[in-house]
């Protein structure tokens, strides 16, 4: 079968020098990839996602042809336009229009076509005002905006963007995006390194995870944020029975069932109750507490609030112990985190105790449908709905 990217037992590995115990320099090798072997479809929006230091980048320079492997092998199928970092082929004291020219060629544009297809590139960068002036005098987004133009621009068959957009605003990385589905929709090859999690989501149909220079997948996106989340997330050990901000103390924070019990896993429609202890003084009026859900890269997934909860909490002097019934919680079946936060009643921040604990939330065996695989699953809550279908005659 055909493919626009393969690699196959491909290593890299580098020599850095490292003190020993007794201060003395030492030459060791250091291994970036261990025999990664993947195969990209053409045509295919490709994620990479893993955590700094795991390799991404040391593969995408490898398939860019700008550093070679220590073993293994890698074929390319067609003409590469790569965006890796800042500024990357293109020369600081030279105008954006030289810069145009120079960053085109090196990507295996000729004149004529550049020069065709200049208008566009500057038209879709943004950046006419300063076409004329030396890049030096450029933003970092600015410059990242030119060359990703001139990438997207290019006839090329594969298009690789390692995680430079992070530095363009929101409009540009909507647009870029926009610009790789395109792209891919128009059977071009992309593969895309990004730690903006909610857009490999949305881009990328499989997504292959690093981690530590080792190759997981490609799978199904969800799989594979699923999977980077446990690699890269807060390990799920209990917290401290103690905790302390704002000059306040966190006391026995407890989860449990509706019935009661020890909890670290409820069915979706599942009640929870959370107990604890805030030791200190508040003098602030009406402070508002705050239990917060989180799930991986989606910060807020809910809240529970006492202020929403009709409670009006006093000032308090030594403290306060409080219990909040929470349910029926339906919520998609996946790993949660717990958070709590007191704040003044206009916002103001008084406390903030972070990741308290974890729960699972399993599909219960009534609603087959939440069963259903993590690629399959849009959004965190199961909202219960009746429903009349009827075939039109």
């Amino acid at each position: 079968m055909d493919f626009a990217v393969r690699t196959e037992g491909l290593s890299k590995s580098f020599r850095i020098r490292r003190a020993d115990a007794g201060g003395r320099l030492r030459t060791v090798e250091k291994a970036a990839l261990r025999d990664v072997d993947l195969r990209v479809e053409p045509g295919e929006v490709l994620g990479l996602i893993g955590r700094n230091g795991a390799g991404k980048s040391t593969l995408l320079r490898i398939l860019s042809r700008i550093t070679a492997p220590t073993r293994g092998r890698a074929w390319i199928r067609g003409r590469v336009a790569a965006l890796l970092e800042v500024g990357t082929g293109m020369h600081p004291d030279m105008t954006g229009r030289e810069n145009v020219f120079l960053n085109g060629a090196l990507l295996g544009m000729g004149t004529a076509e550049i020069r065709r297809k200049f208008d566009e590139i500057v038209d879709f960068s943004g950046v006419e005002e300063y076409i004329d002036t030396p890049l030096k005098h450029y933003s970092s987004g600015m410059r990242v905006r030119l060359g990703f133009a001139v990438a997207a621009c290019l006839t090329a068959d594969i298009l690789i963007v390692d995680e430079v957009l992070a530095v363009g605003d929101a409009a540009f990385q909507a647009k870029c995006l926009g610009t790789m589905s395109r792209l891919a929709g128009s059977e071009r090859t992309v593969l895309f390194v990004s730690h903006n999690l909610d857009a490999v989501r949305s881009l990328c149909g499989r997504t292959a995870v690093l981690e530590a220079g080792v190759l997981e997948g490609p799978m199904p996106t969800g799989e594979a944020l699923d999977r980077y989340l446990e690699l890269a997330g807060p390990r799920a050990e209990a917290a401290p029975a103690v905790r302390e901000s704002g000059g306040l103390r966190l006391e026995g924070f407890e989860l449990r069932g509706g019935e009661g019990g020890p909890l670290r896993r409820l069915e979706s429609g599942g009640r929870l109750v959370v107990l604890g202890s805030i030791l200190g003084s508040v003098v602030e009026p009406a402070p508002v507490l705050i239990l917060r859900f989180s799930a991986g890269w989606s910060d807020r997934v809910a809240v529970v609030t006492s202020r929403l909860g009709g409670v009006a909490l006093p000032a308090f002097g030594k403290g306060i112990d409080f219990r909040i019934d929470c349910g029926p919680l339906w919520l998609m079946p996946r790993t949660y985190d717990l958070h709590l936060a007191l704040r003044g009643s206009r916002g103001r921040s008084i406390a903030d105790w972070e990741h308290l604990g974890r729960i699972e939330v399993a599909a219960p065996p009534s609603i087959a449908a939440l069963t259903l695989p993590p690629e399959d699953r849009r959004g965190y809550v199961h909202v219960p709905a009746s429903w009349t279908v009827e075939e039109r005659r």
